[in-house]
């Protein structure tokens, strides 16, 4: 006796975990194929516009370093600046720092590339310091030697 695939309650297609069902959402009752779930959710966004935006501007304040993280990510990427022995745990804790440092002092710390993307300085932690917003600012993309030796770094 063959067993009966299950089908999406709206399109009537067959349900492949992995395909077009996710493997999470297998354990729900809710029995919808993904573009099916994807076109309700644009539905829902385009109706509900305020309660998008509400939840995007919460989740974006409580995680501004990983925001910041995964932006400069695609900026290394963009340049091809990420080094291969990257070690993605230390680059989140230099994110993490800068963001603990903001709320302790009230004041933007930002996460600052001592040799900058667009110079030729690759996203590393070893290349990486949380400096007050100001400061990175004033700094642009320049390569300031005092400024690296005081981070601990080789001036050049």
């Amino acid at each position: 006796m063959e067993t009966e695939l299950e089908k999406c309650r709206k399109c009537a297609d067959a349900l492949t975990p992995g395909v077009n069902w996710s493997a999470s959402r297998v354990r729900k009752p809710d029995r919808i194929c993904s573009p099916c779930n994807s076109a309700a959710a644009a539905v829902w966004n385009r109706a509900h516009p305020e309660a998008r935006q509400g939840t995007q501007k919460v989740y974006r304040k409580n995680h501004l370093d990983k925001l910041a993280s995964d932006n400069n990510r695609r900026r290394a990427v963009k340049l091809a600046a990420l080094s291969p022995d990257r070690d993605e745990a230390k680059i989140a804790a230099v994110y993490s720092l800068a963001s603990r440092l903001t709320a302790r002092f009230g004041r933007p710390y930002h996460v600052d590339h001592l040799v900058p993307l667009a110079k030729g300085g690759l996203h590393h932690e070893d290349n990486l310091v949380a400096m007050r917003g100001d400061y990175n600012l004033a700094k642009k993309d320049k390569i300031i030697p005092s400024v690296i030796s005081f981070f601990g770094g080789e001036a050049a």
